[in-house]
């Protein structure tokens, strides 16, 4: 049973349930790592199919196509005979499960459980990413967790592919500092947007490395400058990392920033 990601507190929930076999098949929960690096290996060897575009197929074909997320499903289910659990475990041997399937699992939920979401979809997933698990019910969602991360960072590979050859500022941007830590770097402002109560600001270092601030402070406008600032989290915009700062102190203006 720990093999398959079941929490005491599920199987404590399916021995409650009222609902018969199914409610209970679909109630119980599977450790959503394990279910998204299982979905990993599945992707690798058949590609995706998600719950939609296999319910749209099947209904103007006679050839019938499953979601991976239900194939994905019947090999972690924690409910199998004695033959289905053997037929599903030469399955699972067959995908030749790695490290990096769990670590693009463990990469997608961290993503997904820390953005900043803006849709039903995205708040969907959220919730499943910090919940650590997924229901039957929730497995269409669960494993489009990792498509979706993955189109991410092939998105950010572009934009900065294109920043890069554009020379944009930041383009070679690379996170500063732990959380929490008090850094220090000479840097110039290169874009101050106001808003009624602060401004977001953004500062380059000396190494194009960019950082970001929500702030009230004055700084100089057309000078490198040293300062002293806090790491408040690491962020990522259109491919280019960032810092995300507060606390800015001015230490000392330094040199004309070149036109």
């Amino acid at each position: 049973m720990k093999d398959r990601g079941i929490t005491r507190e599920f199987i404590q929930r399916c021995k409650d349930a009222m609902g018969g076999p199914q409610s209970m098949r679909e109630d119980m929960g599977v450790d959503l790592t394990y279910f998204l690096a299982v979905t990993s290996g599945w992707i690798r060897e058949f590609g995706w199919v998600s719950r939609t575009r296999a319910h749209e197929h099947n209904l103007q074909s006679e050839d019938k196509i499953s979601a991976t997320a239900d194939e994905v499903w019947r090999l972690v289910s924690p409910f199998q005979s004695g033959d289905e659990a053997e037929r599903n475990q030469r399955m699972l041997d067959s995908l030749k499960l790695t490290e990096k399937d769990t670590e693009a699992a463990e990469a997608a939920i961290e993503w997904a459980s820390t953005m900043n979401a803006r849709s039903d979809y995205d708040f969907s997933i959220q919730v499943i990413a910090k919940n650590g698990n997924t229901t039957y019910r929730q497995a269409g969602y669960a494993g489009s967790i990792l498509t979706s991360h993955r189109r991410k960072l092939e998105r950010d590979a572009e934009y900065a592919r294109q920043a890069k050859a554009e020379g944009i500022e930041g383009a070679g941007s690379q996170h500063q500092g732990s959380v929490k830590e008090r850094i220090e770097r000479e840097v110039r402002v290169t874009t101050r947007i106001r808003r009624e109560d602060y401004d977001i600001v953004k500062l380059l270092d000396r190494d194009d490395n960019v950082y970001t601030t929500f702030t009230c402070v004055s700084m100089p406008e057309s000078k490198w400058f040293h300062a002293r600032m806090t790491v408040k989290r690491h962020d990522e915009y259109k491919g280019v990392k960032q810092t995300i700062v507060n606390r800015v102190a001015v230490q000392k203006e330094l040199e004309e920033v070149a036109a």
